[in-house]
C-alpha cells in the first residue's frame, strides 16, 4: 500500500504493512486511507490508458513493423514517434553480397 509504506499523497500514515493480514487491517481501521490509494491507482490507471489512445497509430506502427522486421534502431523509433506517418526504409544489411 504505498500511501502506508512511502507516505505518498495527503494520506500520511506511520505505519508500514507487510504481507496481506495487515494490509486487510489497515483498509478496515484506516478507510479514508483505502479510499486515497484507491483513488491514485484510478487516476493513474486513466492516465495511462489515456496516453496509449493519445498514442495507438504509432503503437501499431511500431508493432507492425517489429512484426514484419523483428527488429527497429533507435533512430527508427524515434522517427517514428516524431513523424508517424512518414514510411521506414527497410533496415539495411551489412557485409552480405547478392
Amino acid at each position: 500500500m504505498m500511501d502506508v509504506k512511502g507516505g505518498f499523497g495527503s494520506a500520511m500514515s506511520l505505519e508500514t504493512a507487510e504481507g496481506h493480514g495487515e494490509l486487510r487491517r489497515l483498509r478496515e481501521t484506516k478507510p479514508a486511507l483505502a479510499e486515497a490509494v484507491e483513488r491514485r491507482i484510478r487516476s493513474q490507471y486513466t492516465r495511462a490508458d489515456d496516453l496509449l489512445r493519445e498514442r495507438i497509430e504509432v503503437l501499431n506502427k511500431v508493432a507492425d513493423t517489429l512484426s514484419e522486421r523483428q527488429s527497429l534502431t533507435a533512430d527508427e523509433d524515434q522517427d517514428m514517434a516524431t513523424a508517424p506517418d512518414r514510411e521506414i526504409a527497410p533496415p539495411r544489411t551489412r557485409g552480405v553480397l547478392n
